[in-house]
């Protein structure tokens, strides 16, 4: 079958500096970067999706700062849908395919709560959660794992971009977006050393890239949409009541 040489869309492109630069905290950024996805046909399904996919690689505070800024500047004008609770979706299972039981064992090895935090909620819930499909959340990850200089993460999700249908050269471009936003922020002195992470960034890259050729081009785009077991887990969730303690109500009464 021959390799796509499709480079990454204007709006893939969008949403991948629109997530790069909320993970940087360059939050005075956001709203231009918002209105330039918008501008590019995303739809605010897709820009909720970008923001919410930061707790992937940033965390909660990250996430939420980055909507706040948004809704703030009246970017975000209605709720969106995601998944929330319920039985996990199999996003995990979607991008390590063969080797999903020994990276979950890998990672338990090291510590087993944050290995179910990962499987249940990170996969379960964020990563299988409607907005963006599941290549371009693999191109967010490329783009922010490389520059952060985690780079057998980023082949992996390159490598499962691949399969799902992303070109190599759309990798390649959605890397070097994320060395040209940690650059920018550098001194000339640090960047010496940014430069040869970016160096070996492209070479593992290049790696994957050849191992997908060789085990898994023949075969077509791999299957890429996500499963969730419970669609009603896909929600606007309600505000819960406040808990209270017995030891708290028995000072109220």
């Amino acid at each position: 079958m021959p390799r796509s040489r499709s480079s990454l869309v204007q709006k893939d492109a969008c949403l991948t500096h629109l997530f790069l630069a909320a993970s940087l905290h360059s939050w005075d950024l956001l709203p231009k970067l918002c209105q330039n996805c918008f501008d590019a046909g995303c739809g605010i399904a897709e820009v909720r999706g970008c923001v919410r996919h930061l707790v992937v690689v940033a965390g909660y505070t990250s996430s939420l700062a980055a909507t706040k800024h948004l809704y703030n500047a009246q970017l975000l004008p209605e709720d969106v849908p995601g998944k929330s609770g319920g039985p996990p979706g199999n996003a995990f299972e979607l991008v390590y395919i063969s080797v999903t039981d020994a990276v979950r064992r890998a990672v338990r090895k090291v510590d087993p709560v944050l290995a179910d935090w990962i499987r249940v909620h990170l996969y379960g819930d964020v990563y299988s959660s409607p907005g963006l499909d599941m290549k371009q959340k693999q191109l967010l990850m490329v783009a922010f794992l490389g520059q952060a200089n985690m780079l057998e993460e980023m082949s992996g999700h390159a490598l499962a971009g691949m399969r799902f249908g992303v070109s190599p050269e759309a990798c390649r471009q959605a890397l070097d977006l994320g060395f040209d936003w940690h650059l920018q922020r550098l001194s000339p002195a640090a960047q010496q050393a940014a430069q040869q992470v970016q160096q070996e960034a492209q070479a593992a890259l290049q790696k994957a890239v050849e191992r997908y050729d060789s085990k898994y081009a023949a075969d077509g785009p791999h299957e890429s949409q996500f499963t969730i077991p419970d669609p009603t887990s896909v929600r606007l969730p309600p505000l819960p009541p406040r808990h209270i303690s017995p030891g708290q109500q028995s000072s109220r009464e």
